[in-house]
């Protein structure tokens, strides 16, 4: 949960903050040391309160997780991208879905029914699937209208062609943060699957 302020902060500023793309590498290194910690003490550890393969799985899906909200945040700042409402929704969708991760975890402790939040996590599987073809979608429209609008009807000149490009070139970086972002969501369906996995073998 440690990533929330930062997805928070960009989704609510009205300006880029370059200082997020470090925060959120500081955060991916701490969470590939303890991913690393838990894999070797799984390694050396006698007895393991799961069947290995399992810890080491789910240990590799909640850093998957972390990979790609460093990728989604890395994007947006190096793109220069702020994003707009569609993208601020999928941030929130990404918030919601790292709450039920934490909240699945915890249920994981006590081996306690998380049949209630796979639910909510698979509600936010399908939005972010909606979200992210409308936004595909949307990025491969260039307006004829628009580009004749700009010139009268006339040649373009260099500065209007650039705008054209510049205008299709945002939508392109804006469909690859959207990507990146169902990628996050995606991964944290995969932790579910892992928890459920180990839910059903200590039931």
């Amino acid at each position: 949960k440690a990533c929330l302020p930062i997805l928070l902060e960009i989704a609510s500023s009205p300006h880029l903050e370059p200082l997020w793309e470090k925060r959120i590498q500081e955060l991916e290194q701490n969470c590939d040391s303890v991913t690393k910690e838990i894999i070797v003490k799984a390694g050396t550890t006698f007895v393991v309160p799961f069947d290995r393969e399992d810890i080491y799985a789910l240990t590799k899906a909640v850093d998957d997780v972390m990979d790609f909200i460093e990728e989604v945040v890395i994007k947006i700042v190096d793109y220069k991208v702020l994003p707009d409402e569609e993208l601020k929704k999928f941030l929130e969708i990404i918030r919601l879905s790292v709450i039920r991760v934490h909240d699945g975890m915890l249920k994981l402790r006590k081996l306690e029914n998380i049949d209630e939040l796979q639910a909510k996590m698979k509600e936010c599987e399908h939005a972010a699937d909606k979200l992210v073809k409308d936004i595909i979608a949307e990025s491969y429209e260039i307006s004829v209208s628009d580009i004749i609008g700009l010139s009268g009807g006339e040649p373009l000149r260099r500065e209007e062609l650039q705008a054209v490009f510049d205008a299709y070139n945002h939508r392109r970086q804006r469909r690859e943060i959207a990507e990146t972002a169902e990628n996050v969501v995606d991964a944290c369906e995969k932790v579910f699957h892992n928890l459920g996995n180990i839910c059903l073998k200590h039931a």
